[in-house]
């Protein structure tokens, strides 16, 4: 099928009327169902989403953000056990993995929006805006 249809696949969910059997692995099922350009991009979705949840990771055990660093850990274990699973079921259209890719993307943004905070302030005091756009309290009005 992927010889058949290399850059568009033969329709989302429409393996089985090409073959007598479901895919029995994701990759292959997302190249046959929407081509080789979104299997690329699921792959480099993957990838991305690991490396940047580790990062994050990294940032939060310097913080000593307990909880944050080990759902980051969690998470990005979790998207290595989808990766090799899917080398061998056809869960490529499956709720759960765009929802353990979401929750790294949730870590990945509170740790980079919890930085963006720290730096508008030195030693609690305001600097300037927030990471919302709304100014900060006065000093005064913190303590």
């Amino acid at each position: 099928l992927i010889a058949l249809h290399p850059l568009t696949g033969v329709g989302l969910g429409n393996f089985t009327q090409f073959s007598p059997n479901t895919p029995h692995n994701a990759y292959i099922q997302i190249a046959s169902e929407v081509g080789l350009p979104a299997l690329l991009f699921w792959v480099w979705l993957f990838i991305r989403a690991f490396r940047s949840i580790l990062a994050a990771r990294a940032e939060l055990v310097q913080k000593e953000e307990t909880f944050l660093s080990n759902a980051a850990l969690v998470t990005a274990a979790s998207i290595v056990a989808i990766a090799v699973q899917s080398m061998t079921t056809g869960l490529a259209h499956r709720e759960f993995i765009y929802i353990i890719l979401a929750l790294g993307g949730l870590i990945v943004m509170h740790t980079h929006a919890r930085a963006a905070a720290q730096a508008l302030t030195e030693d609690g005091v305001a600097r300037g805006a927030s990471v919302a756009g709304e100014p900060l309290p006065e000093a005064e009005e913190r303590r």
